[in-house]
């Protein structure tokens, strides 16, 4: 069999190994190399495209989680301004925490008496005054409108419509035992649009229910000043000393 490699010679005491044979050694061991270099090449490209191909899973995956969108039941709705207190009384016009120290307690109507003044009237109109009187042993304070109710003599309420008059502004009105406060009272005795023009304008009111400010409960004051038209209302200041 015939072999195209050339036996070692020896030169000079010293084996020489043929140049055929150390170039085919070279070329093997430059092909082993390249096929090495080639996987190592092929799996880092393998493992870099995997890591492309995690990275834009993770990208695709976030693009596509979707977003919260706050529903309208759980956003707060804005609540309406609550309308204020009837005129009739119990609404809080000075809160506690405004109050000073040194400042007497506010009057309660269990410690009042009350009593109608009449004033002078003019064409369709009446005025009077509605005073009210610290029957207690200590000083009490009053501050504000208060309300009122008109009552038929069987005590049913009637149609009572108390409008404030913005002119003088509320002050603080300290009463020692015996002192009076003062609240002008103003109504018509004109049949309104709705009532009859040669009407009675109702029931004529017996008493009123008076209620001071800040208050609930009531006091009763006689009532002798004839029809209330207009659907009972009364224009009313705030109280002031007397």
């Amino acid at each position: 069999m015939h072999s195209d490699e050339s036996p070692p010679q020896r030169r000079g005491g010293q084996e020489v190994i043929p140049l055929a044979f150390t170039s085919r050694t070279l070329w093997l061991s430059a092909l082993t190399c390249a096929a090495l270099f080639g996987v190592a090449g092929c799996g880092q490209e393998s493992t870099q495209n995997q890591g492309e191909d995690d990275s834009m899973a993770a990208t695709e995956t976030t693009d596509a989680a979707p977003t919260t969108e706050p529903s309208e039941t759980s956003q707060a709705e804005t609540s309406p301004p609550s309308e204020s207190a009837p005129a009739t009384g119990g609404d809080v016009e000075r809160p506690e925490s405004s109050r000073a120290a040194d400042e007497p307690d506010r009057c309660h109507a269990g410690g009042l008496s009350g009593s109608l003044e009449s004033l002078d009237s003019a064409a369709g109109n009446r005025y009077a005054n509605l005073i009210l009187t610290n029957d207690g042993d200590e000083p009490c304070a009053i501050y504000g409108y208060g309300g009122l109710e008109l009552v038929d003599t069987d005590g049913t309420a009637l149609p009572t419509q108390l409008e404030r008059v913005a002119d003088p502004a509320p002050t603080l009105v300290e009463l020692a035992p015996g002192e009076h406060a003062t609240k002008l009272l103003h109504w018509g005795v004109v049949p309104g649009e709705e009532e009859e023009p040669e009407g009675d304008c109702g029931t004529e009111p017996t008493s009123i229910r008076v209620i001071p400010p800040d208050e609930t409960d009531s006091l009763n004051v006689d009532w002798e000043l004839g029809p209330v038209c207009q659907d009972g209302r009364i224009d009313g200041s705030v109280y002031v000393s007397s």
